[in-house]
Parts: C-alpha cells; sequence; structure tokens
C-alpha cells in the first residue's frame, strides 16, 4: 500500500471511529478498521492528533483538536464536537428569550 493509499485508508477509517468513541479512540483501533498495522500510522501522520485533524478536515470541519474554540463558518458537521453540541435546545432557552 502506497503512503497515500494508507493515508487515505487512515482518515477513511478514522471518521467514523471518532463518531463511535470521540478523542479516545486509539491508534490501535485505527489501524485495525483501517487495516494496516499500528506501527505504519506513523510514517504517514506525526502524531495522533495530526490523523485526527485530517480525518476531520476530510469532513469540512474546522475544528482542531488542540482547539478549544471551533470556527461556526464550517458545515455543520457530526464529526465537529462543536456542530454536535450546538444541537437545538429543548426550547426553554428560546421561550425565555421570546418574551
Amino acid at each position: 500500500m502506497s503512503p497515500d493509499d494508507r493515508r487515505t485508508a487512515l482518515v477513511t477509517a478514522t471518521v467514523p471511529l471518532l463518531l463511535e468513541h470521540g478523542r479516545t479512540v486509539t491508534t490501535k483501533q485505527i489501524a485495525e478498521a483501517a487495516g494496516v498495522a499500528e506501527g505504519t500510522i506513523f510514517p504517514v501522520f506525526d502524531s495522533k492528533d495530526d490523523l485526527i485533524t485530517a480525518a476531520r478536515w476530510s469532513t469540512g470541519s474546522r475544528w482542531s483538536p488542540s482547539s478549544t474554540t471551533c470556527d461556526r463558518s464550517s458545515p455543520t458537521n457530526p464529526c465537529d464536537p462543536c456542530s454536535r453540541s450546538s444541537s437545538p435546545s429543548s426550547g426553554a432557552a428560546s421561550a425565555a428569550s421570546s418574551s
């Protein structure tokens, strides 16, 4: 598998794992899902954070794992913790603001 193919496989495998596990996903889980050995991740990505960032960017998310804020101009994306946490409330806040 070429480095580009490995990179694509790792990024593709990481997206659903992030949805399921969030940042607690392990490189072992990612490697197994991508069908590669865990040690082959690091010649392609410098760190797990770099891989997670690439996976999020591949889906249109502009959130960075080292960031404490997000870019609200990015499209709503289930991989983006900002878009997941910004779901509409049950109406209590909107009811209070409309009075």
